[in-house]
């Protein structure tokens, strides 16, 4: 009876890993998520401002940095976008490691993802800093 407690024991303490492991990956998304109906807010403020400039001054220097500006932070909007589906990809694989127990698929998504964070922080920090 012993052995049954300690195994059940372990079955529910996988399981408690297994759904923390989701909520976090869930709580990721949503941030990033978040984040990236910011920068399509700041958008939208930069399209609005370079559509209320005059003619003569959308080709000038203002009008080219706003334009520069907007081309920032579509690239910041498609390296989060990246993002989110690399961490369900990620989700995926983790479950599939699960299954299998061969940890390299895990290991490969786990660099991928972390190269494309990096990328998304890049961005983010680069269309931020204007």
């Amino acid at each position: 009876m012993k052995y049954v407690n300690l195994k059940l024991e372990y079955v529910v303490e996988k399981l408690s890993s297994l759904l923390n492991f989701k909520q976090e990956i869930n709580e990721l998304s949503q941030t990033i998520s978040d984040t990236v109906q910011k920068l399509e807010q700041i958008y939208a403020e930069e399209q609005n401002a370079y559509d209320s400039l005059p003619e003569n001054l959308q080709f000038s220097d203002i009008g080219m940095n706003i334009d520069f500006a907007m081309s920032d932070i579509q690239d910041a909007q498609n390296d989060t976008e990246k993002l989110l589906e690399q961490l369900d990809a990620l989700e995926e694989t983790y479950f599939q490691f699960l299954s299998t127990y061969n940890p390299q698929p895990l290991i490969s998504k786990i660099e991928s993802v972390t190269e494309v964070i990096e990328d998304a922080k890049e961005s983010i920090e680069y269309a931020t800093q204007k």
